[in-house]
């Protein structure tokens, strides 16, 4: 792999890994240790905050590889 090129979903692929683990994480300490949290705070915690991180995440990399050719 030469300096000049990178991968540019490098940043997603890290991404996506991490909220996979923190995801597994929480949802076990969530469930298996009984921890008494509403449904919505599970929602969000679980659901909401990954999704708008990788929308958010797939715009950065959209703008940044000039978008769509029109």
């Amino acid at each position: 792999m030469s300096s000049g090129k990178r991968i540019l979903l490098m940043p997603w692929f890290i991404g996506i890994a991490i909220i996979a683990l923190v995801d597994i994480f929480i949802g076990y300490r969530m469930f298996a240790t009984n921890c008494p949290a509403p449904a919505f705070p599970e929602f969000m915690v679980l659901v909401l905050v990954p999704g708008v991180y990788l929308v958010l995440m797939y715009l950065t990399l959209k703008s940044q590889n000039g978008g769509p050719s029109r």
